[in-house]
């Protein structure tokens, strides 16, 4: 699972997934987080995605996220 705070970045990482076949499906849902953030109780809207994939692709969708 991952979070974003942007709905449309979501839908790009969604699609993105799913054209490459990195993920044969992926879920985007809007989410109401509570957290602590620097000692302060907060509280956001943001889009988690289920991304659903082999075991063995995993490591290749963490690199294709974050680089």
């Amino acid at each position: 699972m991952l979070c974003t705070a942007c709905v449309n970045e979501s839908k790009k990482i969604a699609l993105l997934l799913v054209e490459e076949r990195l993920a044969a499906c992926v879920n985007v849902a809007d989410v109401k987080s509570d957290f602590r953030w620097k000692g302060e109780l907060c509280e956001d809207r943001e889009a988690l995605l289920l991304i659903k994939t082999e075991k063995s692709k995993v490591d290749m969708i963490i690199t294709r996220i974050y680089t």
